[in-house]
C-alpha cells in the first residue's frame, strides 16, 4: 500500500448501497466494507476510513491509498488505477427495447 511503513493507510469510500453504506454513528457497513475491514485485520494494517463524495475527479486524486467504491473497471482507468480481481458478479445489467419493439438490447453490465 502507498502509505509510509507505520502510518495509517487513507482509505476513502463513496456510498454504494449494498457495498458501502453510512450509518447514524458516522461508521460505514457494506459487504466492500466489511471485505476491506477483513483484509486490513490479516495484515495487521491500520487504517482511516473517510467519507467522500463520487466524482471522476475522486479518481485522479493522489490523497488516497485505497478507493472502496463502484467504480467500473476498464478503458484509460486501468492505465493509472490497480483494481482488485472482481468478487461479485450480480448480473444486473442495462437494457433498452430493441427498434422492432419485441426484444432487448444488452447495453452494458452494471457488476
Amino acid at each position: 500500500l502507498g502509505a509510509a511503513r507505520g502510518a495509517a493507510v487513507r482509505v476513502v469510500t463513496t456510498e454504494c448501497t449494498p457495498f458501502s453504506m453510512a450509518q447514524a454513528d458516522g461508521s460505514f457497513t457494506g459487504l466492500t466494507i466489511e471485505i476491506w475491514k477483513a483484509i486490513a485485520a490479516s495484515r495487521n494494517v491500520s487504517y482511516t476510513l473517510v467519507d467522500e463524495p463520487w466524482s471522476a475527479g475522486l479518481l485522479q486524486r493522489r490523497d488516497w491509498d485505497v478507493l472502496l467504491s463502484c467504480v467500473y473497471i476498464g478503458g484509460a482507468r486501468e492505465q493509472y488505477l490497480d483494481f482488485s480481481s472482481s468478487y461479485i458478479d450480480t448480473g444486473i445489467q442495462v437494457m433498452t427495447r430493441r427498434s422492432n419493439g419485441n426484444n432487448f438490447h444488452f447495453v452494458f453490465k452494471i457488476f
